[in-house]
């Protein structure tokens, strides 16, 4: 399965390893150079401890000897962990910050999808509680309803020239919650209110706006809070944002204002556009699947 074009990761202060405009390194990797060469995944030749390790991720229980970092490809996953580490945790939205990478720029092999990394090493970890458990409550238990579209990245990922940043305050004062009001609702959960917000997909958002006033809102958000780089993420930053609206699959409308707002080479760096149709298992209506938009 190709790697999604954008990918979202939410850090703070509290965040293992690093992450900021120039690397995204895990906990191990941001330590000594000895613990680096030592990568289980780079070398493949440890299975068992790879698995125990990605299960242990998986599980929130690695702490600092861990080689993964986690990606979504679902913005509203990523706005609602980052609301959660803010309501959970105390820390200020003005500390939780929203990184987007363009993966197009990026070797083939950096980000492997979840549940792909979890195949290749579940045989090494049967245990009750293993990564045969957790690959089992991804798929077949759960039905695909707690997929949220998790990538990793298991080496040091230079993001320098290749990503856009905001911090979650800023999403907050540019409008992103007059999108999806309720989502800003005091919740303690995340995964369950993940799954609560995605049950309106399947059908119409009531709301008076029209697709027009939408698109330019979203545009004038992106435009706000990417304001450093936006020349080049406008474009896919407001279609982001516009994923997190149910609305009629493959609007034309839609597609129409945004070639309005942008012509010419320009407006074909977008390439993709979210669909709200439900795809495969474990594809659900915010992960979705993308049309191309320029034929």
């Amino acid at each position: 399965m190709a790697t999604p074009r954008y990918l979202f990761r939410i850090s703070d202060r509290r965040s293992p390893g690093t992450t900021d405009m120039v690397w995204v390194k895990s906990p191990v990797s941001s330590g000594s150079r000895l613990a680096r060469n030592d990568n289980v995944y780079a070398h493949n030749n440890l299975p068992e401890r790879a698995a125990v390790m990605l299960n242990n991720h998986l599980r929130w229980k690695c702490g600092g000897e861990c080689y993964v970092m986690s990606w979504t490809n679902s913005l509203l996953v990523a706005v609602v962990y980052g609301l959660y580490r803010h309501q959970v945790h105390g820390t200020p939205l003005s500390d939780i910050r929203l990184l987007i990478v363009d993966t197009s720029k990026f070797e083939r092999g950096m980000f492997f999808r979840d549940l792909d990394l979890m195949d290749a090493y579940r045989s090494a970890d049967q245990g009750p509680d293993g990564l045969q458990n957790m690959y089992d409550l991804r798929t077949v238990i759960s039905d695909g309803e707690f997929y949220f579209g998790e990538y990793l990245s298991v080496q040091d990922v230079y993001v320098r020239g290749k990503c856009a940043q905001t911090t979650m305050r800023d999403l907050m004062g540019c409008g992103l919650a007059s999108f999806r009001p309720e989502m800003t609702n005091r919740d303690p959960r995340w995964a369950k209110r993940v799954v609560e917000l995605r049950g309106v997909f399947g059908g119409e958002m009531p709301t008076t706006e029209t697709p027009e006033v939408l698109v330019r809102r979203a545009i004038e958000l992106a435009r706000e809070c990417f304001w450093e780089v936006r020349d080049a993420w406008t474009l896919p930053v407001a279609a982001m944002v516009l994923s997190l609206v149910p609305r009629r699959r493959n609007d034309e409308t839609m597609v129409r204002v945004f070639r309005n707002e942008f012509t010419g080479a320009f407006f074909s760096r977008l390439t993709t556009w979210p669909s709200f149709t439900r795809g495969p298992l474990l594809t659900p209506w915010d992960v979705g699947t993308w049309r191309p938009m320029i034929r």
